[in-house]
């Protein structure tokens, strides 16, 4: 149960620190914004709260010296400064190491954390209102030290009724308030109404606690810093011989304009419409429902060969269910770009400070959606073409200003939704690749004679070829020839598409066209003479019926279709498959990147609903297939993998044809 617990406080953490990094860069843009200030203090707060609780005794002690600091801004007695706000970001990437390694960090990360706090402690202003805030205490108290004798406090907390609508848990604050000291708490039941009256999204309870502790008040104040608009509060100290009196709530405002506050954070979607799931019972799901869909094929042809009219019922009815259920499930697993936004952001900053570029970073339509597998793949890709942007394309700023451009960059991510596909475009508004460059560094390399002319859009696709660069220097950006290779990679590999294009002294655009899951796809299922195949449903425009006099007196590997030529790849000769060639084949027409290409086959068999099975390592050198599929009479077919398979057949792999 610990174990859960504390695996359950990471989980939560890291999406505190993902809206801590976002919230700090917002507030670079808007340093005097309260709502963003608020919002990033009560992620301190929660962190140190939660951290403590859960034995994360490092974080919570960080994350205190920060909230101190955001405590001063909020009440704006300290300015937000260029330092304090790098200093966070660092602190930031502190964090998640800590929540890495675990409650027992190593000795390296423990003394950069002591190191980076206390240069946090020691900005210009903030000692001399912490030796302020201590002498007015002392003032208050002059016979005892407030941190180092032990008090005790009699509390009385009843949460306002809507506060679990809010996000907010009343027993994590009792928790919190037992980890400062003794405590006893008493429930209180007196509100609870009869049971067919209540409603189980509201709060009724409330309690009174004794809690003997070595905390100042104002700690215990904390715990309830985000409810204490909505909830009724009483802090008495009984170990004063003479308490003050208290303080009307309207009174101690008035005296202390400075200080206001914090709003509860809107809440948009009730949190019991949500629940958080791991990822590795989402990956279960999907199996099951590759499997599910597996069977359902088997199904479908034994009710196909069967043919009595109840059964063929009952198996339609089934495979509505299972596409229904394929289709919830895929729901679930996307993930929007949103959620990995922030790391570009970061870099693009971080950057820009090191290279002295100013830059700024521009989104559009990261709320779209992909599978959460495809977005863990594409992060490393999506960052190294931003990286690149940053190296090669931006100028710095009195080049900028001398070509007639403004001296601030703009690199913009695009995101958008493009029929079974989704789109990714970051342009930058740069110097533009230099074609001429390109070539003439592609020809000393010998990656292409010189002899040989190249389209505009093969010079530039000579930038993903293995060890390729034009940079004459070796950076820590870039420039080292590993990178754009590698990036065609993955986004093969996750049977995506990645090209380039530029105007010299305009800009650079790298287009990202990828499916939106993996494991299942809409496939049509082919007959190359007994042998198998699956082409994903997505790629298909049309498929026509041509004689086998067309393929044989084909010129130059073109046919005419609709009084056009284009290019088509015979699947009998590409694949070496031996048999006879039908006098009647279907040409079937793919789009790939703007073009119309065709695949003759000798039969379309029809639709195919496919759950993609791996190769395995024995067979990562058939770069033509991105996997296998069981069909429903227990056979195999294999997957075609379009845009290697295109490469391929062109007589010129790693060249796309446009």
């Amino acid at each position: 149960m610990i174990d859960y617990l504390k695996n359950k406080y990471i989980d939560e953490a890291r999406d505190l620190v993902e809206e801590l990094e976002s919230s700090l860069l917002l507030l670079e843009d808007s340093p005097e914004n309260p709502e963003i200030i608020n919002r990033i203090f009560r992620a301190l707060h929660t962190l140190k709260g939660s951290g403590s609780m859960f034995g994360f005794d490092l974080i919570s002690e960080f994350t205190h010296g920060l909230e101190t600091v955001y405590e001063e801004i909020r009440g704006q007695r300290l300015l937000l400064s260029p330092q304090i706000l790098n200093l966070t970001l660092r602190s930031v990437d502190i964090i998640r190491k800590l929540l890495i390694q675990g409650s027992d960090p190593d000795q390296n990360l423990i003394d950069q954390t002591r190191e980076l706090k206390a240069k946090i402690l020691e900005q210009p202003g903030l000692s001399e209102i912490r030796t302020a805030k201590q002498e007015w205490h002392q003032a208050e108290e002059p016979e005892e030290s407030d941190t180092e004798t032990e008090k005790q406090f009699s509390i009385h907390f009843e949460p306002g009724t809507d506060i679990l609508k809010t996000g907010n848990n009343p027993l994590y604050m009792l928790d919190e308030l037992i980890t400062m000291g003794e405590a006893s708490i008493q429930w209180i039941p007196a509100a609870i109404p009869l049971l067919e009256e209540m409603e189980v999204h509201r709060c009724y309870s409330s309690w009174n606690i004794e809690l003997k502790t070595l905390n100042p008040e104002y700690l215990i104040k904390d715990v309830f810093l985000f409810i204490e608009e909505d909830s009724k509060i009483t802090i008495v100290r009984q170990d004063v011989v003479k308490p003050p009196e208290p303080v009307p709530e309207a009174d101690s405002k008035k005296e202390n304009p400075s200080e206001s506050p914090v709003p509860v954070m809107p809440v948009t979607q009730d949190p019991s419409s949500t629940i958080r799931v791991s990822s590795l019972k989402l990956d279960r799901l999907m199996n099951l429902v590759s499997e599910l869909v597996t069977l359902q094929a088997r199904l479908d042809l034994m009710a196909e060969q069967t043919g009595g009219h109840e059964f063929t019922n009952l198996a339609e009815a089934l495979h509505k269910l299972s596409r229904q259920l394929r289709d919830t499930t895929f729901d679930i697993c996307m993930v929007p770009l949103q959620s990995i936004v922030t790391r570009f952001q970061r870099l693009v900053r971080d950057l820009s400070a090191d290279t002295e570029k100013n830059v700024r970073f521009i989104t559009e339509g990261t709320d779209t959606e992909l599978d959460k597998t495809i977005i863990e793949t594409i992060t490393d890709p999506l960052l190294h073409i931003i990286r690149n942007s940053m190296d090669h394309g931006i100028e710095m700023p009195a080049d900028r200003k001398s070509l007639g451009k403004t001296e601030v960059a703009v690199i913009r991510l695009r995101a958008f939704y493009q029929g079974p596909n989704v789109c990714i475009e970051i342009s930058d508004d740069g110097a533009g690749i230099n074609g001429l460059k390109v070539l003439n560094k592609a020809r000393e390399n010998g990656l292409v004679s010189k002899e040989k002319e190249l389209t505009e859009k093969e010079i530039y696709d000579l930038l993903f070829q293995p060890g390729f660069s034009t940079a004459s220097t070796v950076s820590n950006i870039s420039g080292r020839g590993v990178g754009l290779d590698v990036v065609r990679q993955k986004i093969n590999a996750i049977r995506g598409e990645v090209r380039v294009d530029s105007k010299p002294g305009e800009g650079t655009t790298f287009m990202l066209k990828l499916p939106l899951t993996l494991s299942i796809i809409d496939g049509l299922l082919v007959d190359v003479s007994g042998e198998r195949f699956i082409l994903p449903l997505e790629f298909v425009s049309k498929i026509v019926v041509i004689q086998r006099e067309e393929i044989a007196e084909s010129y130059k590997g073109l046919i005419t279709v609709d009084d056009q030529k284009i290019p088509f790849f015979n699947l009998h000769d590409e694949f070496h498959i031996q048999g006879p060639v039908p006098d009647h084949s279907e040409l079937i027409i793919v789009n790939y990147s703007g073009k119309q290409i065709g695949l003759a086959v000798d039969t379309v068999i029809g639709e195919y609903q496919v759950v993609i099975k791996p190769l395995g390592k024995v067979f990562t050198d058939l770069n033509t297939f991105s996997g296998a599929a069981i069909l429903g009479d227990g056979g195999l077919a294999l997957v075609l993998d379009i845009h290697r398979m295109i490469s391929e057949f062109s007589g010129n792999p790693g060249i796309i044809i446009y």
